[in-house]
């Protein structure tokens, strides 16, 4: 069972690795130049808070059901997400999106 762990961690920073700059990019071309300090640190900040509310909502739920069902929530929420993004997938390359500009 723990090499499926590793096999998800390495699968987890492979895609970190790819998505991550093409982010920062879409990210750092809609940054107010004025702000860009403020508008980065909020940022870094929402991240760094969600970490760390995750692994502790985690730990916790791991502690009153168990791993497998605290597995299975994360597996859900994960394939909710990637069904938004197919769904607003035209938008974005259509133009309709005010994501990139």
């Amino acid at each position: 069972f723990s090499w499926q762990l590793y096999a998800s961690q390495f699968l987890y920073g492979l895609g970190s690795a790819i998505a991550v700059p093409s982010w920062m990019a879409i990210f750092i071309k809609n940054v107010d130049k004025n702000h860009e300090g403020l508008e980065w640190g909020v940022y870094e900040m929402s991240v760094g808070l969600g970490s760390a509310l995750a692994a502790f909502m985690g730990g916790v739920l791991s502690e009153i059901l168990g791993f497998a069902p605290v597995f299975l929530m994360i597996s859900f929420m994960s394939l909710a997400g990637i069904a938004m993004i197919f769904m607003i997938r035209k938008d974005i390359y259509s133009g309709k999106s005010k994501i990139g500009g």
